[in-house]
């Protein structure tokens, strides 16, 4: 509990989180968590994260779910978002299956990454992790 106080401490001014997937409950799920530890919130589609892109200004955080991918190519995406976003110092975690975690590996420095399923206890950890909380 003392990470997700101290998490929220440093949010206080709601910062911004962008959640990407095609799983509504995941990203429902992934926002209301989000929120009470001091986010605000938005959600798009995989496919729609670029409709999205007057909503990108200086996020905090990106949540992207590859459960669904076969392949990397959405990692393309994600690069190329933070790009848009000038993302020097956006925490970025992506979530997914083992296969994907594995394939990831080569880039553990650049994600952070939360395996599924995960309980709400379970990805509230993971968000202490990403922000150096408990380690």
């Amino acid at each position: 509990m003392q990470e997700l106080e101290l998490i929220s401490k440093k949010n206080a001014g709601l910062k911004k989180a962008f959640i990407v997937g095609d799983e509504a409950r995941i990203c429902e799920l992934v926002a209301l968590i989000l929120e009470s530890l001091g986010f605000e919130s938005v959600q798009t589609s995989q496919s729609g994260w670029l409709e999205k892109k007057p909503a990108l200004e200086s996020p905090e955080l990106i949540i992207w779910d590859l459960s669904h991918e076969k392949d990397l190519s959405l990692v393309q995406s994600l690069l190329e978002m933070r790009e848009l976003v000038s993302a020097q110092g956006v925490k970025v975690m992506l979530l997914g299956g083992p296969e994907l975690k594995k394939d990831l590996e080569v880039r553990k420095d650049e994600f952070h990454f939360c395996l599924k399923p995960f309980s709400p206890k379970k990805f509230r950890y993971e968000i202490g992790q990403l922000y150096g909380e408990g380690s």
